[in-house]
């Protein structure tokens, strides 16, 4: 029988993330409705994606090293987990992409076809990098992201347990270490490509997850630290000056990495039920977390079809942006709930199959 593994609060964090995302993509299409741009020099939506792929390292390593330990082999099942990522990501992931080339031709929306194959490929990151990304698709790097990063991730988890946090370690030190690398190229050689490249790609957000991961599983002292309640103050304070735009760090060096490291104290502050000052395990949280993949996928058509029937305001009054935020969420919620029950719920039930460890986070 599959064992089950619940987190509370997770699903909190991944609402907490789409709602950034969704927020800070709607302010910045406010003009299109006759408004204001609510200017955000620091992009919450990255942020919220950087939320994202951490929750995600933390979460499916944790889950790796649990089947690891409960199988008999003592040993991780790549094919089955691989087979899961694809029920779980792939078929809303085309389901869109389908949608949005359709919507290309009905309202003869121009873009660049030789683009497209990334987006085919799983590759979106790559037209980003480029600066080609094309209309309502342009977000699916993340996606793509996170797929080319669990190509390699469940061969590390294979390691053996004692060598696995030094190898994670090693691993993103390399990577920031690149990073720093690129930026130097930058600031010297004006060639920005690469620094875009990893600093879209972010790998290292993802392993900071993974290593935290590692420290819960193997309860690490360090988790009492990255529980406290003044690093629970920290987390939160940097999230709150974040939403207000006040987060004035170089966004091409840490900031990233902060967020990760804050996301971190989150996750372990609301699974230890610990100091987690904000309660994330709520029925509006777990109800939002639930269908935030639907929310983040879907959001961008959403706001496309309230600008092209709802038009331009003819007066730029407070209401007004109350207006769209509220249309254009609920909308998002809502297409997003009934994707989640009538589609992908159905390929989740095909994914348990596959997992002999079960999260219901």
């Amino acid at each position: 029988m599959n064992k089950v593994v619940h987190f509370r609060g997770l699903n909190g964090i991944r609402a907490f993330a789409a709602v950034a995302v969704l927020f800070s993509h709607t302010m910045g299409d406010l003009k299109h409705f006759g408004l204001h741009s609510i200017d955000t020099s620091l992009n919450l939506a990255s942020y919220g994606v950087t939320m994202f792929f951490t929750l995600s390292g933390f979460l499916i390593t944790f889950l790796l090293l649990k089947e690891k330990d409960k199988s008999e082999e003592s040993s991780i099942n790549v094919k089955n987990f691989y087979i899961r990522r694809i029920l779980r990501i792939w078929p809303l992931y085309f389901l869109y992409l389908i949608i949005c080339i359709n919507l290309y031709y009905i309202f003869s929306i121009p873009y660049d076809s030789n683009y497209l194959i990334f987006y085919v490929f799983i590759l979106a990151n790559v037209p980003l990098i480029l600066q080609q990304s094309l209309p309502f698709i342009g977000h699916l790097w993340s996606i793509a992201v996170e797929e080319q990063f669990y190509l390699f991730w469940p061969w590390i988890a294979k390691i053996n347990k004692d060598k696995i946090l030094k190898s994670s370690i090693i691993l993103l030190l390399f990577l920031l270490l690149l990073k720093y690398l690129f930026f130097a190229v930058h600031i010297f050689y004006g060639y920005k490509i690469p620094l875009i490249a990893i600093t879209v790609t972010r790998f290292y957000c993802m392993i900071i997850g993974c290593i935290a991961a590692i420290l819960f599983y193997k309860k690490s002292k360090i988790i009492n630290y990255l529980t406290s309640v003044y690093f629970a103050v920290f987390c939160w304070s940097i999230i709150f000056l974040s939403i207000v735009d006040k987060f004035q760090i170089s966004s091409a060096l840490i900031d990233h990495e902060i967020i990760s490291i804050v996301t971190v104290g989150v996750i372990l502050t609301q699974i230890n039920r610990k100091n987690f000052i904000i309660d994330l395990d709520t029925k509006p949280f777990n109800f939002i977390g639930k269908i935030s993949y639907g929310m983040y996928v879907y959001h961008p058509v959403i706001i496309f079809f309230f600008i092209k029937f709802l038009g331009a305001f003819k007066m730029d009054i407070w209401y007004n942006y109350i207006i769209v935020f509220f249309l254009i969420t609920l909308t998002t919620i809502l297409l997003s709930y009934v994707s989640y029950v009538f589609f992908e719920n159905k390929f989740i039930l095909m994914k348990d199959k596959y997992s002999s460890i079960k999260s219901s986070s």
